[in-house]
């Protein structure tokens, strides 16, 4: 290119600086798509106005529910002994269980969720639409729920109960017969992690009083444990 060519800053002529008023007017002007353009896009792939509304709410309350839990590495849950574990003791069955309610309520609650929101938001003025502020409520619940779940998740450490399988021990993961001597009913328990715990289902969380007495004693033994109604004499029968 001639000398001629050229500004004395080193560019050609006609080629407008990029910090220059006109390189700045020529970036401004271009157009963007607006929000209809996108959504008639995303209608043109199949998806109606409704439907976008919604996967937009259930995805900006994900957004959000991930800005607030702290950044860290998943936990592997590789298989450990209780007395190798630092964190929250939990059955394989447990571990599987745990992860498919996360992942139940990461997709079809907050679906339903955003459903209802977007449904009250057509009822008209939002402040004194009980129905949509039922509808914000449940969807705080919701998140509170899966934070503490995926918290749990991230702590869980897979308790490897195939190790003391012959054991007389009542050890976390096992089950055995314990006689409330108070009453003389016979209890079929087995310690499991706090997530798993179902007293109607006869699985106590490791982390109760109860749990906490029976485990590592052996059968024959018995403990007193205080509980809220008072203390309680509990003897172990036999572990299965």
């Amino acid at each position: 290119m001639p000398a001629s060519a050229m500004t004395p800053s080193g560019s050609p002529v006609g080629v407008p600086l990029p910090d220059s008023p006109i390189a700045i007017r020529t970036a401004t002007n271009v157009p963007t798509p607006s929000t209809t353009q996108m959504t008639n896009r995303t209608n043109a792939c199949g998806f109606s106005r409704k439907n976008f509304v919604i996967a937009r709410i259930a995805l900006d309350s994900a957004t959000a529910a991930t800005a607030q839990s702290p950044s860290s590495r998943a936990c592997e849950n590789a298989p450990m002994s209780t007395s190798d574990t630092d964190g929250e003791p939990i059955t394989e069955e447990g571990l599987v269980a745990l992860k498919a309610e996360i992942g139940e309520l990461e997709t079809v609650a907050r679906r339903d969720i955003a459903a209802r929101i977007l449904t009250a938001r057509g009822h008209g003025d939002l402040k004194e639409n009980a129905e949509y502020h039922a509808a914000k409520e449940d969807q705080a619940h919701l998140e509170t729920r899966i934070l503490r779940l995926r918290r749990r998740l991230r702590h869980a450490v897979v308790v490897d109960t195939t190790a003391n399988a012959d054991s007389v021990t009542f050890a976390f993961g096992h089950c055995a017969e314990v006689r409330d001597e108070g009453t003389g009913e016979v209890h079929t328990w087995t310690i499991v992690g706090a997530t798993e715990a179902d007293r109607a289902a006869g699985k106590l969380s490791a982390e109760s009083p109860v749990a906490r007495a029976l485990m590592g004693r052996i059968a024959g033994e018995t403990v007193e444990v205080s509980t809220p109604r008072g203390p309680r004499r509990l003897k172990i029968e036999r572990v299965l």
